[in-house]
């Protein structure tokens, strides 16, 4: 749902249905955590994300959801890298890096999807703490992951990113590389005027 459109219908499609049928389940209050995320609801966000940890603390305890069950682990992968972004999001930093970090071995069981999309967060988290060798290698993991779940945009922003910090670091061979490989998504997907690729034109001004 990392497109706005799909966003709005799949939050159109949340908020008809009733309370008493979304809060108890935590696989809808995780999506409407996240929807709610992707539209920039922050605060609406947060609670949503608080409803569905405590469903699915529910559903341990009454033994719905046990954690033996490998949806157990999907969904609190995912609340916790949603957590992660809220905190990054909200400039509190400190939080964010330490989320991430106990939130990894939880993403890479739930798959590549939620472990690319850590990626790309740590490395902004590190990147604006001025961690910038931990912020190369989390784009560096999150490029090919994130690839596969076909958000482009966010690759093109990882590969800016990673371009910038290997020219800081005076790595101008990789730093070429990013950016050329970025340049190619934005030519063969006609993102010419998206606000990824502006960014990107600033950084091949360099």
């Amino acid at each position: 749902v990392n497109h706005l459109g799909q966003a709005s219908l799949l939050l159109r499609w949340l908020r008809a249905l009733p309370e008493s049928v979304v809060d108890p389940d935590p696989l809808l209050g995780t999506a409407y955590a996240w929807v709610l995320f992707f539209r920039r609801q922050i605060e609406e966000s947060k609670q949503r994300l608080k409803i569905a940890n405590q469903a699915l603390d529910d559903c341990l305890t009454n033994g719905t959801l046990p954690e033996t069950d490998e949806e157990y682990h999907r969904i609190l992968a995912s609340n916790r890298v949603l957590e992660t972004y809220l905190h990054f999001v909200t400039r509190d930093l400190d939080n964010a890096y330490t989320m991430a970090k106990a939130s990894m071995p939880l993403a890479q069981r739930a798959g590549d999807l939620l472990t690319g999309d850590l990626h790309v967060v740590s490395g902004n988290i590190c990147r604006d703490m001025g961690k910038q060798e931990e912020a190369i290698q989390h784009y560096r993991a999150a490029i090919p992951l994130v690839k596969k779940s076909g958000n482009l945009m966010a690759v093109i922003n990882a590969y800016t990113s990673l371009s910038r910090l290997s020219r800081q670091a005076g790595n101008l061979g990789e730093a070429e590389q990013a950016c050329q490989a970025a340049m190619q998504l934005v030519q063969e997907n006609h993102f010419e005027r998206s606000p990824a690729s502006g960014s990107l034109y600033l950084e091949l001004a360099q």
